[in-house]
């Protein structure tokens, strides 16, 4: 399932605008209180979109995949962020 889960979070991410990416590298990189909440809400949101996403989260069996899920979406996240060069984006 590995190869299928990477497949499925780099095309999540390289179909989410650098908004988008800005959003979900400081959720993810800076963790503080309630940003895992707000990045399972936005990909549960999105993930009519991307079913594959939502299909990829939905199979997690216990919370330690979900974790596992998060930290492999960041690393994905991150890489896209740096290739693109996005701007960092400021917490409201």
């Amino acid at each position: 399932m590995k190869v299928n889960q990477d497949a499925v979070l780099i095309e999540f991410v390289k179909n989410s605008s650098d908004e988008e990416i800005s959003f979900l590298s400081s959720k993810l990189v800076e963790r503080l209180q309630d940003d895992l909440a707000d990045v399972l809400d936005y990909v549960g949101r999105n993930g009519s979109k991307h079913h594959n996403i939502d299909n990829l989260f939905r199979s997690a069996s216990n919370c330690w995949e979900i974790y596992d899920l998060c930290d492999a979406l960041q690393k994905v996240v991150c890489s896209e962020f740096e290739k693109r060069k996005i701007n960092i984006r400021t917490r409201n």
